[in-house]
């Protein structure tokens, strides 16, 4: 993998030793911090959350190798960048992903109240 560029200190092992619940909840957070730069109107802010999001997302893919989770978390990234694209990102379309990445984990999705947080 190429060198982060924003978790600097994140290495492919040391994502890899955290739980999957965590990981995918490190991923919601940084769709729940764009939900409220989406709120606030702070473009720059959106587009950094947007950046973390996907860089983690990155570490989180070759993970799922070989798994029945590697088609959808390549087609949320796929959204992921459709997002970041969109002028401005429709705050409704931000909740829809962030729950869709819940649901690809029952304990992250179980740890967020059953239903992703308003955002």
């Amino acid at each position: 993998m190429s060198r982060l560029k924003l978790h600097r200190g994140m290495t492919n092992e040391r994502w890899g030793a955290q739980p999957r619940t965590k990981r995918i909840l490190m991923i919601a957070n940084e769709l729940k911090r764009a939900g409220h730069c989406i709120g606030t109107g702070d473009a720059k802010a959106l587009r950094e959350c947007y950046d973390r999001g996907y860089e983690l997302l990155s570490l989180e893919i070759p993970l799922a190798r070989g798994t029945a989770g590697l088609k959808e978390l390549l087609r949320f990234k796929e959204m992921l960048g459709e997002l970041y694209l969109a002028a401005p990102p429709a705050a409704s379309r931000n909740r829809a992903m962030l729950r869709a990445l819940l649901l690809l984990d029952a304990g992250a999705y179980n740890l967020a109240g059953g239903d992703a947080p308003a955002g």
